[in-house]
């Protein structure tokens, strides 16, 4: 937009002051108030953009973890200075960008949106809920051996991406936003900026005519702003072209204008995937599961960190790139029982088996003493792995399947102690088995899957993190049939229908998939999608019709 210029009059010889009227335009979306009470773009005065490379802080990540770029706060102007530092960091890494932004200026967004499509990240809508120190906590202080990463765990509930952020989300190669998410869009505001400024002016005269020979400021006062929401042909033009550049439908110009700037238009999840500003709605989460790193090769924002007592001298395994290597197993599988905590429930309480971490060669002889030890009682496996000993997994399932098992995916969380802690049992007032409860979070992939199906009732829930791949990349000792026979036999056995093997050859050209809730039932992987919990419900011990895995306190 050009300068409008106002002049008062002068004299021809003496020189004068004029007093001048310049607007300038600054674009960018106004920080809007949501419709919706639980998603609340942020005021102006909220912070500013953080961007920061974290790693995966759950257990059993190490040494090989995902790791992502974590934007969080308002966009400004030096929001993109901030995307060029971190970028450089990360290097050749193709690390995802979780992204959860109340909007901010327009232009600056476009500006991050082409560094990203140019290194060609994904961009999921979430947050990471830090380990440790916080990015923009200035009394906390990064220990030296992390150098510049954080660490924390990803979530996408409560995540948003409002106003000016969908052009972020518009950039990535892959664009995730899950249902728990919340994505939204408004009328762009142009602001004009006032300002009235006092010139001195000397002229001369040349041939008759006046000439200016030096324009000096000698005043500046700031006027009141005036806002507009006309943002002009030309720059809707820019939006356009720059969401067309990106892949998205362009017809989300046209959206903004259904939510003034005061408000939101949230697109909805059949909305963000017509305007493909959504390839997928994933939770967040999927794109730094830990199991990730465990495939072959790892994916591309594995980053190895070997421990310092084993960093040297240590003989690598496979190599990736030169930088990374094959994980080894740092979190080797638990195989425990567990007695609920329940309020009131003794002293008939449910237990369960608990079984987390890395399935190992060790891993059967785990299950086989657990299974001893509970001799008649028909207890639940609770899973929460990501995967390993493809064998192992195969002769844990068969174990399952011949006592008719129950089998869940969900997390326990101890209570005083765990089997991670030495002389843990020997605290707890009973002297073999553990207390603690559900939580409903879980993760089963890779193997874990085949653990998974040997369950007499199998359970799941909506966000359970369900990695697959190709079949090839499972690696067996055993001689005989090839992998993928052995997988369709061992599904046939459990009733697994056989269009989940179709489903991991299918995607083997794509890298790790996450499956779907519909997945899972469409296979027949679970039997319902239900909260895990609803197996060990205390109060299920006091109805007439008591559960398999009720067991009285003197057992």
């Amino acid at each position: 937009m050009g300068l409008e210029i106002r002049g008062i009059g002068c004299s021809l010889l003496a020189g004068c002051l004029v007093v001048l009227l310049a607007l300038a335009l600054v674009l960018g979306p106004a920080e809007a108030a949501s419709k919706k009470k639980e998603k609340k773009p942020a005021a102006p005065s909220d912070p500013p953009m953080t961007v920061v490379i974290m790693r995966s802080s759950a257990p059993g990540c190490e040494p090989n973890c995902p790791q992502w770029i974590a934007a969080e706060g308002r966009i400004t102007e030096q929001t993109p200075a901030l995307f060029t530092k971190v970028l450089k960091l990360a290097g050749k890494r193709r690390l995802p960008v979780i992204i959860t932004s109340p909007g901010g200026a327009i232009d600056s967004a476009m500006a991050i949106g082409k560094m990203i499509r140019a290194r060609k990240l994904d961009v999921a809508v979430g947050w990471t809920l830090a380990s440790g120190c916080r990015p923009g906590d200035k009394a906390c202080k990064l220990p030296k051996e992390q150098g510049n990463v954080y660490r924390g765990l990803v979530f996408s509930y409560h995540g948003y991406c409002a106003s000016a952020c969908p052009f972020i989300l518009a950039s990535g190669q892959r664009r995730l936003a899950a249902a728990n998410s919340y994505v939204g869009v408004h009328q762009g505001i142009a602001t004009q900026v006032m300002e009235r400024l006092t010139y001195r002016i000397r002229y001369k005269i040349v041939n008759g005519k006046k000439k200016e020979v030096v324009r000096t400021v000698v005043g500046r006062k700031r006027m009141k702003d005036v806002t507009t929401t006309k943002l002009g042909k030309s720059y809707l033009k820019k939006l356009r072209d720059y969401l067309t550049s990106m892949g998205v439908d362009s017809r989300m110009v046209e959206l903004m204008d259904k939510a003034p700037p005061s408000s939101i238009f949230r697109l909805e999840t059949t909305e963000l995937a017509a305007l493909k500003l959504t390839t997928d709605g994933l939770d967040a989460s999927t794109l730094v599961q830990p199991s990730l790193c465990k495939a072959t090769p790892p994916a591309d924002h594995c980053v190895l960190v070997e421990p310092p007592a084993q960093a040297a001298g240590t003989a690598k395994s496979k190599k990736d790139d030169g930088k990374k290597l094959e994980a080894i197993v740092a979190n080797p599988m638990t195989v425990v029982v567990v007695r609920s905590l329940g309020s009131n429930c003794e002293p008939l309480c449910p237990q369960w088996i608990a079984a987390e971490g890395t399935i190992t060669s060790e891993t059967p002889a785990l299950f086989r003493e657990v299974l001893n030890k509970i001799g008649d009682q028909r207890l639940p496996v609770i899973l929460d792995s990501d995967g390993g000993d493809f064998d192992a997994a195969l002769e844990i399932g068969k174990l399952i399947r011949a006592r008719g098992l129950e089998v869940a995916v969900a997390s326990t969380e101890y209570i005083r102690c765990g089997p991670e802690t030495p002389g843990c049992l020997a605290k707890s007032p009973a002297s073999n088995i553990y207390k603690g409860f559900l939580l409903h979070y879980g993760d089963c992939s890779w193997s874990c899957i085949f653990v998974l199906a040997s369950g007499a009732r199998r359970l799941a829930g909506w966000m359970t993190p369900a990695l697959i791949g190709d079949p090839e990349s499972f690696v067996s000792n055993a001689a005989g049939l090839p992998i993928e026979q052995r997988i369709r036999n061992y599904f046939d056995l459990m009733g697994i229908n056989q269009s989940l093997m179709d489903l991991m050859k299918s995607r083997a050209a794509h890298g790790p998939y996450n499956l779907l809730p519909k997945d899972l039932e469409n296979t027949g992987l679970v039997n319902s999608i239900d909260r895990p919990e609803s197996l060990v419900k205390p109060e299920k011990c006091k109805s007439s019709y008591l559960i398999g895995n009720c067991v009285a306190a003197s057992s």
